[in-house]
């Protein structure tokens, strides 16, 4: 009847209002996000940079022969290390803050891979880190900066979920029509409540929210589809890039 069909259309455009206000609200706190992480992203480089200036002023001062201090040699290179993650950290939030402007070159992905979990086998410690490329000579379009930086911080995210002695495979796949980029590990999953991929949402204490948050901003850029969610046992990140993009 006349009644029923204009308390459909009046539920349709309420429903309608609400998903338009909760993509404006979405929309406004992404901006504040981003102009937040700009803003720190520069305090730090800022800040960094006499610092740097200062570790190279010692290093030749009093670092160039054999008669160094082994002491002061030590506590240098830890310096040196700790704003080595610093800088990463504010490249992670410089990301974030600007839209990607993508350099596309034709990418060796087993080669980046191995690369990346090169850098991360410190921070892995026992664990095992296994990666299946498949073809061994799969090559995809990327920007090659940006593809580096979402491998790095999905092999992160794995590290820190999984325990000393836990499991993490790396697969990189050629379908039919699609690239498959898949990260999964045996840790304790993560709370399906929550949209990790919002930006500062952490569980972790030294957590920055950003990780997934910049994976899915450059997945975006690329047009390629992200997804993430808990396995039987454990956790599993999907990366999948269509062939015609």
């Amino acid at each position: 009847d006349e009644i029923g069909a204009l308390t459909g259309h009046f539920n349709a455009m309420t429903e309608s209002l609400e998903t338009a206000t909760q993509n404006l609200i979405r929309a406004e706190k992404e901006l504040i996000w981003r102009e937040n992480a700009r803003t720190v992203a520069h305090e730090i480089k800022n800040l960094l940079t006499p610092v740097n200036i200062a570790l190279f002023q010692i290093r030749q001062k009093f670092l160039t022969d054999q008669t160094a201090d082994p002491q002061l040699a030590g506590a240098v290179d830890a310096l040196s290390a700790e704003i080595e993650a610093i800088s990463d950290l504010a490249k992670q939030f410089a990301i974030f803050a600007h839209p990607a402007k993508l350099a596309r070159v034709e990418i060796d992905l087993g080669a980046l891979i191995n690369q990346v979990v090169a850098l991360h086998s410190g921070s892995a410690e026992r664990r095992t880190i296994t990666a299946l490329i498949e073809p061994p000579t799969l090559r995809v379009s990327a920007d090659h900066d940006l593809l580096k930086r979402v491998v790095s911080n999905l092999l992160k995210n794995a590290i820190e979920a999984t325990s000393e002695t836990g499991s993490i495979s790396i697969k990189a796949i050629e379908q039919p029509d699609s690239f498959w980029l898949e990260v999964l590990d045996d840790g304790i999953g993560a709370d399906e409540k929550l949209d990790l991929t919002q930006p500062y949402l952490t569980t972790k204490k030294a957590g920055t929210g950003l990780g997934l948050a910049i994976v899915k901003k450059v997945c975006e850029a690329h047009a390629w589809t992200f997804s993430y969610g808990n396995l039987q046992s454990g956790f599993f990140a999907r990366i999948v890039m269509m062939k015609d993009q």
